[in-house]
């Protein structure tokens, strides 16, 4: 038998858990509900950013004394607390910023929304584009809208996201009803005086093709996130991604779905310059209605050929992601919310490394009575490194009130207070359970981890301390059988261990040292 022991440096594992404190004890935590209104109006907040060191939120609310919906946004400290609140609307249309990625940050002084404005006359219900300038403190310096401007209006136009381009103009994803026509998921491309410059949209048939989420890729083109469906067919329900050539010019089109219903792409430009895709995959249905998913990422090259797909955690009922964005030093951040049962819905958040593996997943509320609804859709990562998300709640008996904006202050990993449990979740790539051993369990001066795996790979044993961060790597050559850990120094506590071969990773497996 092939045994090598290896002497893991405990000053590592130390010196991050030490970080971790550091930064759990910096944090101005906080989990706040906000009746922005004041009247006990309908709040929802969908997009969030960093702006001058405070966090401005966009959304929109049911203003009740025009009985229309109106654009609000509104900032807050470091603490929580909040600093402004400013609604745009009038009595005769309904307007709205509703997802994440609605909201941008053009420069220091500069920022960007786009949203819907819905017109009503005695006669037609007319959908436009609303785009918007602001100053630094958030006054309006125009809006444009773009539509039919003569009736009968029989064209409709949704837009969900907008993104900064390289040559500095913007990029707006959504989509399009042409007159008597399915939906069809669109963009438009605008200088930064929001003058047209080119529109295109894509799809074909009976599907109805949504557009949510945009980026720009690095070869200078685009890629829209969406999602196609078709009336009258439960079970359907796709993740859809085109990539464009730089006009708009479609160049491909990915279903990225499965048999069962799943939930819309949205989309983030990785590290290595390519795309990266986050939906929830249906694994299955109950009684035409509900599909149970799982958290499900996709990364693309430009070409459309998939380099990995990875899914997490196990199905529930109901699962929504929110957004995706990659961080600086590779690491990627997706959100969402899913049915929980007490309360009914839970905002969820993943944190991945560069090459989707997951390090940590934690579930949030802000209400907690049975059939509460607490949604998470966007977050921002802020200048001391930590997390701030948004969404709303949506209360129930014996939790009081109306729809009311929620917003979080996270740390780096995730724990809305100081010293969280740790709850990690691998991706299930390549296994059954069994394939890797670790022996014995607990462990106090060493351990073995053994695998199949071995035998005909070269491989590598990754561990993770108890917040989910991998500590350390090491290389196993092929043919070895075991390989034995030295734990001396170690602080007790929970480690995962988990075996790349190349082909993927085991599940993770936990040991406790003594």
């Amino acid at each position: 038998m092939n045994t090598h022991i290896i002497k893991i440096t405990i000053i590592l594992l130390i010196s991050i858990t030490n970080c971790e404190n550091l930064i759990a004890q910096s944090v101005n935590y906080f989990n706040y509900r906000y009746d922005l209104s004041q009247t006990g109006e309908i709040d929802r907040s969908y997009c969030i950013i960093e702006a001058d060191s405070n966090y401005v939120m966009a959304g929109y609310n049911l203003n009740y004394s025009t009985n229309k919906w109106d654009i609000v946004l509104s900032s807050y400290n470091q603490q929580g607390g909040v600093e402004w609140i400013k609604s745009f609307g009038d009595n005769i249309s309904n307007y709205f910023l509703g997802d994440p990625g609605c909201l941008l940050k053009y420069d220091q002084n500069t920022y960007y929304s786009v949203g819907l404005r819905r017109k009503y006359t005695s006669n037609y219900v007319h959908d436009e584009i609303a785009l918007s300038k602001y100053n630094r403190f958030f006054d309006t310096i125009w809006s444009k809208y773009y539509g039919e401007q003569t009736q009968p209006y029989d064209t409709a136009y949704i837009f969900h996201q907008l993104k900064l381009t390289y040559d500095n103009s913007l990029i707006l994803g959504g989509e399009w009803k042409p007159a008597g026509e399915p939906i069809r998921m669109c963009l438009i491309k605008t200088d930064s005086s929001g003058d047209m410059l080119w529109k295109q949209s894509y799809g074909s048939g009976s599907g109805y093709y949504r557009g949510f989420s945009v980026i720009q890729t690095s070869d200078n083109g685009y890629a829209l996130g969406g999602f196609l469906f078709y009336i009258g067919q439960d079970e359907s329900g796709d993740p859809i991604v085109v990539k464009t050539d730089s006009l708009g010019n479609q160049q491909w089109m990915k279903n990225l779905g499965g048999e069962f219903p799943d939930h819309k792409a949205m989309l983030a430009f990785s590290v290595d310059s390519n795309i990266l895709v986050g939906t929830c995959y249906g694994d299955s249905m109950i009684n035409n209605d509900v599909a149970y998913a799982r958290i499900n990422m996709i990364k693309l090259n430009n070409d459309g050929d998939i380099l990995w797909n990875k899914k997490y955690g196990s199905s529930t009922p109901d699962k929504h992601i929110g957004n995706i964005k990659c961080l600086q030093d590779g690491s990627i951040l997706l959100t969402g919310s899913l049915y929980n049962g007490e309360p009914s819905y839970k905002g969820w958040i993943l944190k991945t490394n560069q090459n989707g593996d997951s390090l940590w997943y934690r579930e949030y509320s802000q209400l907690n009575a049975d059939d509460s609804h607490n949604y998470l859709y966007d977050f921002t990562l802020t200048e001391d490194k930590n997390i701030v998300t948004c969404g709303y709640v949506s209360p129930v008996i014996p939790d009081t009130g109306n729809d009311d904006t929620w917003i979080m202050k996270l740390d780096s990993i995730g724990c809305d207070t100081p010293n969280c449990d740790p709850t990690v979740i691998m991706p299930i790539e390549i296994a059954s359970r069994g394939l890797v051993e670790v022996f014995p369990n607990p462990a106090r001066e060493q351990f073995v981890v053994g695998s199949s795996l071995f035998v005909e790979n070269d491989c590598l044993i990754q561990l993770f301390d108890l917040y989910g961060r991998e500590a350390k790597e090491i290389k196993v050559p092929k043919g070895e059988e075991q390989i034995i850990i030295d734990t001396e120094g170690w602080q007790r506590g929970l480690y995962l261990v988990r075996v790349y071969s190349g082909e993927g990773f085991s599940e993770g497996v936990k040991v406790v040292v003594e």
